[in-house]
């Protein structure tokens, strides 16, 4: 059986993805309590094929340390096809505020925009904390694979609810 390489993209595709992932962020409203940080291009890894993803770090300004972080992935074609949440940490002050939500609420809306069609990530899960819970109020499917729990969505099957 024949394993196919992975396209490597060029260096022009690398850069013309990053600069209008910029843009969306730009023109993207993260409101006035909120800031984001993105890692900056960097032509020399680029020459290589790298990265193929950036970071994104979106975090609130008056909530102690309460962000998420998220990387936005490139497809063999330049486009954004995927965004993992890393980590997102709300301040114990502010548990149970909304807060998270609306994380994640921007990270579907930033999401939609950029053209992504899955958001991913792990859920915290142990006899001490879990995050399941959370990740399916927020409409996640949630999959136990051993001893990890993952999330997943899939945008396009997003349904609005009326809260």
């Amino acid at each position: 059986m024949k394993v196919g390489r992975k396209k490597m993209l060029s260096y022009k595709q690398q850069e013309e993805a990053y600069k209008s992932l910029i843009q969306i962020l730009k023109d993207f409203d993260f409101g006035t309590d909120l800031e984001a940080c993105i890692t900056e291009w960097n032509p020399n890894k680029a020459i290589f094929g790298f990265p193929n993803n950036y970071n994104l770090a979106i975090r609130y300004l008056n909530y102690g340390k309460s962000d998420i972080d998220l990387i936005f992935n490139l497809d063999d074609e330049g486009g954004w096809n995927k965004v993992e949440i890393m980590n997102m940490d709300i301040d114990s002050k502010y548990q149970r505020t909304g807060l998270g939500r609306r994380l994640i609420e921007l990270t579907i809306a930033l999401s939609k925009a950029v053209g992504v069609n899955k958001i991913y990530g792990q859920a915290l899960d142990n006899e001490y904390n879990s995050s399941v819970g959370f990740y399916e109020k927020c409409g996640f499917e949630i999959k136990k694979q051993n001893t990890i729990t993952m999330f997943h969505m899939i945008i396009s099957e997003i349904v609005t609810s009326n809260r």
